[in-house]
């Protein structure tokens, strides 16, 4: 019990910069994607999406299907590029760790 609470002591201290949980230094693009990149396609997007995710919305549209804005097709790259990784994690491990239950009483 001893290691164990000396051990989470060890990782509250550590203020270095490879402490992750303290602070992201880089986004990255495999593991990641920066909502504030949809204010670059349509100002106010990135505030609108997420007033429809606290709404708890079915269906969110996040890009114009038919826009050919560089970065609405940058974007949706990257976009494509985080489904594909997401659905590889799942494949491998049976579960998808980044959808969330949300329980409402």
């Amino acid at each position: 019990m001893q290691e164990l609470i000396s051990m989470y002591r060890d990782r509250l201290t550590d203020l270095t910069a490879k402490n992750r949980s303290l602070k992201l230094m880089k986004i990255y693009n495999k593991n990641h994607f920066d909502i504030h990149s949809f204010s670059n396609i349509e100002n106010g997007l990135d505030i609108a999406i997420l007033e429809k995710v606290c709404a708890l919305e079915d269906e969110i549209s996040l890009i114009p299907q038919n826009s050919l804005v560089e970065e609405s097709v940058l974007a949706n790259r990257r976009l494509i590029q985080l489904k594909r990784e997401v659905d590889l994690i799942e494949q491998e491990t049976g579960n998808n760790p980044f959808l969330r239950c949300l329980w409402v009483s």
